[in-house]
């Protein structure tokens, strides 16, 4: 009898709970969703506090009190518009045009690279070319931004070519760098000894042409990433060619976005001349402008 009592006491307590937990106007939360009251008008709710929420059966919303008023509440329709991407790599004046209203614009861009030298019996040979200038700003002031191309690696042993300057106006939120240097080549002048060309200098995209070996004709740089291109591997009991220089390098931030801006991508430097039975120099990279325009 004991355990009867006690299930039947059990079962009585049970039954009150959930009879006192259903009445009146407001329902609790049961299992894991919210089951708002449904109230037919607004105005039918007695003694509202701030944070009550029902469901108006005559509006057809769902509404919430904040003290003073119910207020409905609304869907969210915000979307997600993605960031639209341009890689600019025209050598020639060009004009960009930004695509509706961006909040603001992200560029990247780089100065064309140095080429490498050539090689040749004794110290013939030529010296690689310089790369240009990659500018982009406001038709007003179109080289408001100026990353500048990275200079040609020298032959007959010589130096490597130095990394592009670069001018970013004050008051921009980003920063610029200068390119890096070729490297220099192996200097010999010892009978059965031929010395390996000097490496481009790589841009922070990557790609410079290697140093080539002996007796061989210089590395070219990979397409529009600014970075020099590597220098040619020397002839017997001759010196190498060095490596070109990079284009300097700009990412910067535009928080107030003009419709239209001038462009221009620094060609990359040309190959160093072969000297007499020798090998050309590897052509330096044209640079590239990267512009990201964000809507939200």
């Amino acid at each position: 009898m004991k355990n009867v009592f006690g299930k039947t006491t059990l079962m009585i307590a049970m039954g009150l709970i959930a009879l006192s937990a259903n009445a009146g106007p407001y329902r609790p939360m049961i299992g894991s969703g919210f089951s708002a009251p449904n109230i037919n008008g607004e105005g039918n709710v007695s003694n509202a506090q701030p944070g009550d929420i029902i469901y108006d059966t005559g509006d057809g919303a769902f509404k919430g009190y904040d003290g003073s008023a119910w207020q409905p509440f609304s869907a969210s329709t915000a979307t997600f518009t993605p960031p639209k991407v341009t890689v600019l790599t025209s050598t020639s004046s060009s004009t960009f045009n930004t695509t509706g209203q961006p909040l603001y614009l992200k560029i990247r861009m780089v100065g064309g690279g140095g080429g490498g030298a050539g090689v040749g019996t004794g110290t013939t040979g030529g010296d690689g070319g310089n790369g240009q200038a990659t500018s982009f700003g406001p038709i007003a002031t179109p080289s408001l931004f100026t990353a500048n191309g990275g200079h040609g690696g020298t032959h007959n042993g010589g130096p490597g070519g130095s990394g592009g300057s670069v001018s970013v106006p004050g008051g921009i939120n980003g920063f610029g760098r200068i390119g890096g240097y070729g490297s220099a080549a192996i200097q010999s002048n010892i009978s059965n000894v031929s010395a390996a060309g000097g490496g481009g200098a790589a841009s922070p995209l990557g790609g410079a042409g290697g140093g080539a070996a002996a007796s061989s004709q210089g590395v070219s740089a990979q397409a529009n990433t600014g970075s020099g291109g590597g220098g040619a591997g020397a002839l017997n009991a001759t010196n190498g060619a060095a490596g070109g220089g990079a284009g300097g390098y700009i990412e910067a931030t535009i928080s107030t976005p003009a419709s239209s801006y001038t462009y221009a991508v620094g060609a990359g430097g040309s190959v160093g001349s072969s000297g007499t039975s020798g090998f050309t120099g590897g052509a330096g990279a044209d640079g590239v402008i990267i512009v990201e325009e964000y809507y939200q």
